[in-house]
């Protein structure tokens, strides 16, 4: 038989404050490197458009 002094009652507040950190904490580093991958396909695409605009230009012009 178990008392309600001796009934444990879930996580501490300690622990769910912990838990609610580390949360955020990941929740900030994906989005940090989703950001990342993002703006390296943004640079890649930049890139093509350039390289491509650079060959229509120099094939215009010769």
């Amino acid at each position: 038989m178990s008392t309600p002094e001796t009934e444990k009652t879930g996580p501490s507040l300690l622990k769910k404050a912990v838990a609610a950190l580390i949360l955020i904490i990941v929740v900030v580093v994906l989005a940090k490197v989703l950001l990342s991958f993002l703006a390296g396909i943004l640079w890649l695409v930049i890139a093509v458009v350039v390289i491509g605009a650079l060959l229509w230009a120099l094939n215009t012009l010769l």
